[in-house]
């Protein structure tokens, strides 16, 4: 893994699908990581939730090689199955799927919820690079990229 990038998913509603903003936004995000991602192997790791999995088939196209995994442990907040403990994935089951993971493709994408997306980031970045850094809140539709090699991150989209 080269890349790993944690997508909050986009906007939604009515209901549990994303909406025509959503889609706009995702398809903003996608064209960004593509150019990052180029044509490396990508591994999309979605939430169960409706409106998670949409996100993250509206970002495959973007990708040539691509596996989508739905894990239903990347589901949180007050609508997850079973009020998941409660409502937080806790962040060292979180770097495990990543651990678990970081062989199969270049880049990995992360596309979960709130709580994943506030928690995760700033959690990730010092395990993986030894160094404190507070990742703010990611609104609907938005990525933190973790370029492994320059050991790094940026908020996308940039533009």
């Amino acid at each position: 893994m080269n890349h790993l990038f944690i997508i909050r998913h986009a906007s939604y509603g009515p209901g549990p699908r994303i909406n025509p903003q959503g889609v706009h936004q995702l398809k903003i995000l996608g064209k960004e990581i593509q150019e990052i991602v180029k044509n490396d192997s990508v591994l999309i790791l979605a939430s169960t939730a409706p409106r998670a999995l949409d996100s993250a088939n509206t970002l495959a196209p973007f990708f040539k090689n691509k596996i989508i995994e739905p894990i239903e442990y990347l589901w949180s907040g007050p609508d997850s199955p079973n009020n998941m403990l409660p409502n937080h994935p806790h962040p060292k089951n979180l770097w495990n799927i990543i651990e678990e993971r970081k062989n199969k493709a270049d880049a990995l994408l992360m596309v979960s919820h709130m709580e994943v997306c506030d928690l995760f980031p700033s959690y990730f970045f010092e395990k993986e690079f030894a160094r404190k850094e507070s990742i703010e809140s990611l609104p609907r539709g938005k990525a933190v990229w973790f370029d492994l090699q320059k050991q790094a991150f940026a908020y996308l989209p940039r533009h």
